[in-house]
């Protein structure tokens, strides 16, 4: 399935009636208020994602919290919603620790390889953690100093386009912009409860269209609500 505008638009049509029904709102107009209505909601739910690596030189002085304030190199126009997580480095550069895993040849490679992993897990469970605090717009802030000087930044972002969203998530977007369109196009329709036709009186009914697309919309958010969340905490106990 494409996920484009084209095909977004075409679904919208077909849910209100077009051609037979005609709309009170352009296609430029639908675009232009999904981007700045739909989409950054739909966002908060199924965020596209980003990295950036951050270093000292990307240290800045923040009054309103530690010292430790690094401004995330992003793009202009990435909304950032919130921090994903961040990853350190070991050796001094998150280049190099991407680049140094070693090839594995055989089954007892993976073996110790899971091994030392554990180890290296457990230990640093043992250490205290370095956390971290996302100021919007773009400022991240650490209660310590960034190990190695660098730190790699995954953040969650509006979509910027449709084809970012998750396919099986898609279908619920369309859906979600369908209950949007109904609402604004029975806005515009509640200014006129009737219209006068060289046959008679004719009921624009968008009493039903408003329900309709509210009920859409509700549909959608209940579904968005039972997305798992980006991490699952697991608490152990003793007991």
């Amino acid at each position: 399935m494409p996920q484009t505008w084209n095909n977004l638009l075409e679904y919208i049509k077909l849910e209100l009636g077009v051609p037979v029904n005609l709309l009170e709102i352009s296609d430029d107009d639908i675009i232009k208020y999904i981007k700045n209505h739909a989409l950054p909601e739909f966002s908060q739910y199924v965020p596209a994602f980003k990295f950036k690596v951050i270093t000292e030189s990307n240290r800045v002085t923040y009054t309103a919290g530690p010292s430790y304030a690094y401004k995330i190199p992003a793009d202009p126009d990435d909304q950032i919603i919130d921090i994903y997580d961040v990853y350190y480095s070991k050796s001094g550069s998150i280049t190099a620790d991407i680049l140094s895993s070693n090839y594995i040849l055989n089954t007892t490679d993976v073996i110790d390889t899971v091994i030392m992993n554990e180890f290296n897990d457990l230990v640093s469970s043992l250490r205290s953690r370095q956390t971290w605090e996302f100021a919007p717009p773009d400022i991240l802030y650490f209660d310590k100093e960034l190990p190695n000087g660098s730190a790699l930044v995954v953040y969650n972002i509006v979509h910027k386009s449709l084809d970012t969203i998750r396919p099986d998530m898609y279908r619920y977007f369309k859906k979600y912009c369908a209950g949007y369109v109904k609402t604004w196009v029975a806005k515009f329709r509640s200014k006129f409860d009737n219209l006068a036709t060289p046959v008679g009186q004719l009921s624009i009914n968008w009493q039903q269209l408003l329900q309709e697309g509210q009920q859409d919309i509700q549909e959608v958010y209940q579904i968005l609500e039972t997305v798992p969340p980006d991490h699952l905490i697991v608490v152990e106990s003793n007991y």
